[in-house]
């Protein structure tokens, strides 16, 4: 039986401007569908870029002012062009203004959160208002987890059946491989090291990380140094000057941004992979790790634990002394790092974008 071809619009921003998490997700999507989907045209709507190197059943449509006024633009051009279907991984804004159909994926609530609390004023307070009302009006809600779906309805009254799960996924250069020491020594990775990958940020609770650290016999953190790998988030100034007070440059090392082509090669070089966030919607740099086999320790809290499974170590984000425990007992044993990165590569082979593009696609028929 033939489909019905619809026209879709996405906003890809964040391809040109987004945060780290947000620009890989929409690229990684927007990568599958092009390669699953060759019956629907897709218009991606971006401010500058005007191609991505997709299949030809993808055209960019660029829209170049302000940040304010581009909602109103594109939503101005979806009402003209008849589009069938507008799918926003990013901003609620647009969802707000249209009345075509719509997808919002929703990445997670943390402006709804006591750690939201942290955001400035101002744009938690926009971010809140147009949230609820994007969540309101879009036909079909995409949550990145079940936790991420069970905060949209505890904030939200709507009916269960409007939300539904789709996972993100590591991308594929994510992998076991044997690491190349040339990267590595590029970086000034010349011994052993426990790693965390994402945004710098209070929210990530990096300074418990530095605190249990601190806490390792001495012996241990002579041959463990702490590495941390990603952009400068909000609040990162305090984050990383108390990594710097406590530990100094013989162990710790902020890296900034590093490419994929290089990080696949940390993540496997790795010992032991960190992440002892307050909250996530989702948590992909912990995927990222396991589908390179590095044994993670994260935090039990939001979707962490719905992610890992029985993969990895689950620690309480509060308690510098359980996480403490967790990376000595794993530096300390071989064998139990070896089965969890069987268990880890294991359990990452559960998520794909592939199958995260086909649930969208199968979504379109819904409306």
């Amino acid at each position: 039986m033939l489909r019905e071809k619809k026209l879709l619009g996405i906003d890809v921003r964040d391809l040109e401007e987004g945060w780290a998490g947000r620009k890989r997700y929409t690229e990684s999507l927007l990568r599958a569908l092009s390669m699953v989907d060759e019956v629907n045209e897709y218009i991606l709507f971006s401010r500058r870029r005007g191609d991505f190197g997709l299949a030809e059943n993808f055209r960019t449509v660029s829209i170049d002012t302000t940040p304010a006024f581009w909602h109103y633009k594109v939503a101005q051009f979806c009402r003209e062009k008849g589009i069938d279907i507008y799918i926003s991984p990013r901003s609620p804004i647009t969802i707000s203004l249209l009345r075509n159909k719509t997808i919002y994926v929703v990445h997670d609530l943390i402006v709804f959160t006591s750690e939201g609390r942290r955001l400035p004023l101002k744009s938690r307070i926009v971010e809140k208002v147009f949230m609820r009302k994007a969540l309101r009006r879009a036909d079909l809600i995409v949550a990145v987890s079940e936790n991420t779906k069970r905060d949209i309805l505890h904030h939200v009254n709507l009916p269960e059946e409007k939300v539904k799960v789709i996972y993100e996924a590591p991308a594929p250069i994510f992998r076991r491989m044997k690491p190349d020491h040339s990267i590595l020594s590029r970086y000034d990775l010349r011994k052993n090291f426990i790693l965390y990958v994402g945004t710098v940020e209070p929210r990530k609770n990096l300074k418990l990380l530095v605190d249990a650290y601190k806490m390792l016999p001495g012996s241990v953190r002579d041959e463990f140094m702490l590495v941390f790998v990603g952009k400068k988030g909000w609040g990162y100034g305090e984050v990383l000057k108390y990594a710097d007070e406590n530990l100094g440059a013989h162990y710790f090392r902020f890296l900034g941004y590093v490419p994929d082509e290089d990080l696949v090669h940390i993540y496997n070089a790795a010992h032991i992979f960190v992440y002892p966030s307050f909250y996530e919607g989702f948590g992909l740099p912990v995927l990222e790790a396991m589908s390179c086999g590095v044994p993670v320790v994260v935090s039990r809290v939001s979707s962490l634990p719905e992610i890992v499974g029985d993969s990895g170590i689950l620690i309480d984000p509060s308690n510098a002394y359980e996480l403490e425990t967790a990376l000595e007992r794993l530096l300390d044993n071989e064998e139990l790092r070896r089965e969890l990165s069987t268990r880890a590569l294991k359990r990452s082979l559960d998520f794909s974008w592939e199958k995260a593009a086909r649930k969208f696609v199968e979504l379109y028929s819904a409306l």
